[in-house]
């Protein structure tokens, strides 16, 4: 029976797989050792020759009887997650438990005390370097808005586009920081490095996010609730596993599938973890800025829990899926302003009732303003 050689790109550790055990299609492996993530496609892995064992015959029996044949050995177990894209319908089946809340705190912090000054001085860096465009913008070009209308409009145009910076340093920060979070192994330089690559996709997920999430908010919040839980690990998809677009947000669900209430459960833990310390008067800004590492943390080390234990996930990526997600993000936007209209509509002939009542009892419309017909003449005879 031939075999494949299993082998993980990042740390070279390697293992030997029965060819019938794994799957046809290209699929994404955790490895064991290291964590990390990588694509393993059956087609193009080395197949190891089988190397027949020398047989030892053991001494016939005193009887004369021949001895039973030793049992075949074990083949080795396969990589800890494989996630098999595709047009399925089959949950992921959990190959055992998630960590406890204890286990998921103890892990972050272990973590958080490696990560911590690293992505604490990726956060400062990016905020400082967003308030500097508009901020050079208002100095250099304040006194123009004074003194002409033309100076007045280029500062507003001037200050769109000083905002559309900040923007674009802000994606490119937020995926430094995720960069960081998802290997370890990122110092602050490489983690603004490796976010040259990922930046544009985080930002095109993040926006699917928000007008999906943002869209079922609308709709009586429970979907909204749903939709935030769902979709809470595409970021670390984005940056871990070049997972793109509605992808990302689909498989994300995918893992989160089976195990929504567990999920739920730790997420809002932590929500409501770093919402404390903005409560705190002074000292809460000192504290948020240190949470939000661990906050950042914590969600990666649930991420990575959810992948190790899901075992093959399947989700459906078709165009109809696709768009049955955004139409329900597009009903929230759509739905609310009518209900509003309809609601105001409905407030304003409730008011007006009254007077259509009475002017339908008299027959013919009020006279709020009457002019005599030979004022009229009066005024318009040369």
């Amino acid at each position: 029976m031939s075999k494949i050689r299993v082998s993980c790109p990042h740390c070279s550790f390697s293992r030997e797989v029965v060819a019938d055990q794994l799957p046809d299609q290209p699929v994404q492996a955790t490895c064991p050792k290291c964590k990390q993530v990588f694509e393993f496609d059956k087609a193009s892995a080395p197949v190891v020759s089988p190397v027949p064992a020398p047989v030892m015959t053991p001494p016939p029996p005193a009887g004369g009887a021949a001895a039973p044949p030793s049992p075949p050995p074990l083949p080795p177990p396969l990589p800890e997650n494989n996630h098999a894209a595709g047009g399925g319908n089959t949950k992921g089946r959990v190959s055992r438990e998630l960590l406890t809340v204890a286990e998921l705190f103890e892990a972050t912090w272990e973590l958080y005390k490696q990560r911590w000054l690293v992505l604490l001085g990726i956060f400062i860096a990016t905020a400082v370097a967003c308030v500097v465009p508009p901020v050079l913008v208002s100095l250099g070009m304040g006194g123009m808005a004074k003194s002409s209308f033309s100076g007045l409009a280029a500062l507003i145009m001037s200050f769109g586009v000083a905002v559309c910076l900040s923007l674009l340093i802000a994606c490119w920060g937020m995926a430094a920081a995720l960069s960081a979070a998802v290997d370890e192994r990122l110092g602050f330089n490489d983690s603004f490095h490796r976010a040259k690559s990922c930046w544009i996709s985080l930002a095109w997920v993040s926006t699917l996010y928000s007008f999906i999430a943002g869209g079922a908010s609308l709709l009586f919040l429970i979907p909204g609730i749903l939709t935030a839980i769902w979709f809470f690990a595409c970021p670390y998809l984005v940056v871990a596993e070049e997972t793109r677009g509605m992808e990302a947000l689909l498989k994300s669900k995918a893992l989160v599938d089976g195990r929504f209430w567990p999920v739920t459960g730790r997420l809002v833990l932590v929500w409501l973890l770093g919402m404390l310390p903005g409560t705190i008067p002074f000292i809460g800004v000192i504290l948020s800025l240190l949470l939000a590492p661990f906050s950042m943390l914590y969600t990666v080390i649930l991420y990575r829990n959810l992948s190790e234990t899901a075992g093959t996930v399947s989700y459906s990526s078709s165009d109809g899926t696709k768009a049955a997600w955004l139409l329900l993000g597009l009903a929230g936007y759509i739905l609310v302003p009518l209900l509003i209209f309809f609601a105001l509509g409905a407030a304003i002939v409730d008011n007006f009732m009254p007077m259509f009542n009475m002017m339908l009892q008299q027959g013919r419309p009020p006279h709020i303003l009457s002019i005599d017909p030979a004022t009229i003449r009066l005024l318009f005879s040369p």
